[in-house]
């Protein structure tokens, strides 16, 4: 039995901005996440990476969405601390698929050269400084 998918996501998605554990309990046993730095990511790996990714974000800002009955597809923009202090932006384009009252997966999309390039050049000195 499919439920719509707009009221799952929803409640993913104020938990995630209040910081609160919900959104994990909405996440499927066999959830699969892909996106250009983690690929096939199984439900424990993602919320370790989730936790760990909201440690760095400043802000969040959610652009527009569409639902589906199982598919939710967004648009945000994450503004997320650099190493030395710095911001970044991050336009994400993001896609969910729920079944069940569960998240199934998600697919995350961003700019991977503006990522690669940020955090390379910050972590670029102290990798250098450690092998001085």
């Amino acid at each position: 039995m499919n439920k719509n998918a707009e009221p799952v996501w929803q409640t993913f998605m104020q938990s995630l901005g209040e910081k609160t554990d919900v959104w994990q309990n909405l996440l499927s046993e066999d959830f699969l996440f892909h996106c250009p730095q983690k690929q096939s990511q199984d439900k424990e790996a993602y919320i370790k990476t989730t936790l760990e990714f909201f440690q760095i974000v400043k802000d969040f800002q959610l652009i527009r969405y569409a639902a589906t009955d199982s598919l939710v597809a967004a648009e945000a923009s994450f503004i997320v601390s650099t190493p030395s202090g710095g911001e970044l932006t991050l336009d994400v384009a993001e896609f969910y698929e729920v079944r069940d009252g569960k998240i199934q997966s998600a697919k995350i999309f961003y700019d991977t050269d503006a990522f690669r390039r940020t955090f390379a050049m910050e972590q670029k000195p102290i990798a250098q400084a450690a092998n001085a």
